[in-house]
């Protein structure tokens, strides 16, 4: 009796030990596979994160290249703007520039027409037998101009020289061709005797323009009436006889430019 309890406690034991270990040895291969579990949900979420990553590289470089696209089209588009911007100002200035060689151009040609017309000579003119009957007004701005004498019957009529009264002995401009003459007060009596002498075919009067230390050394003032003029066609110096023509030329009032007709 007592060996049957030994041995059924014997076996209690041995089937305790088998029921612990076959515990613990299923407790290891589940500790085994839940380990196992974990490296594979790891694994798994590790390449699950890697596709992830890999996408969203590929959706951020393809959205990378599309911006880089954009931006390259809209530098593109702005380079050509600024081209033809810049094509359109060359060309508005290229035409100012022309319109204004053309306005120099047109200016220039003026310029030298006008110098053309003011540095033409009249010499030589000879005065028809037609009647001149033109009314000359005489002032500080007239200028002497030298023509050949009319005919024997030429028919000349001068009216209406007016006398000036400004005082014109300072500021006058001298050129080399500027004829001096002797400036002093005119009286209305010598611009009557003046404009007489002007109708006059006969050898001038002497005509008294005021003192004139020289006349009695025989200097150069053109009080006295001219002798026998010489030859040429250019103007007389001062002191000097007229060029030769038909009829003398009077001699100037003072302050008053005479046009002179011989």
């Amino acid at each position: 009796m007592q060996n049957k309890l030994a041995e059924l406690h014997l076996q209690n034991i041995n089937k305790e030990k088998e029921e612990k270990i076959a515990k613990d040895k299923a407790l290891k291969e589940l500790a085994k596979a839940k380990e196992l579990a974990d490296t594979r949900a790891q694994e798994q979420a590790k390449l699950i994160i890697d596709n992830f990553i890999k996408q969203s590289d590929a959706k951020l470089e393809a959205l990378a290249e599309a911006k880089a696209a954009e931006a390259l089209a809209k530098a593109e588009a702005e380079k050509a703007e600024a081209l033809a911007k810049a094509e359109a100002e060359k060309a508005e200035a290229l035409a100012k520039a022309e319109a204004l060689e053309a306005r120099l151009a047109a200016l220039e040609a003026a310029l030298l027409k006008a110098n053309k017309a003011e540095d033409t000579v009249v010499e030589n003119t000879k005065v028809s037998d037609s009647i001149v009957d033109e009314t000359i007004e005489v002032g500080s701005e007239t200028k002497v101009i030298e023509t050949t004498s009319p005919s024997t019957d030429a028919n000349i009529s001068v009216e209406n020289i007016a006398p000036v009264d400004t005082d014109v002995s300072d500021n006058i401009e001298v050129s080399e061709d500027t004829e001096v003459l002797e400036i002093n007060e005119v009286s209305d009596e010598d611009i009557n005797n003046f404009s007489n002498e002007m109708l006059d075919d006969s050898e001038p009067d002497f005509i008294d323009y005021g003192d004139d230390d020289d006349d009695e050394d025989g200097g150069d003032g053109d009080s006295s009436p001219p002798s026998s003029p010489p030859s040429g066609d250019s103007a007389p110096p001062v002191g000097d006889s007229p060029p030769t023509g038909a009829a003398p030329s009077p001699p100037s009032p003072p302050s008053v430019e005479v046009i002179r007709i011989k």
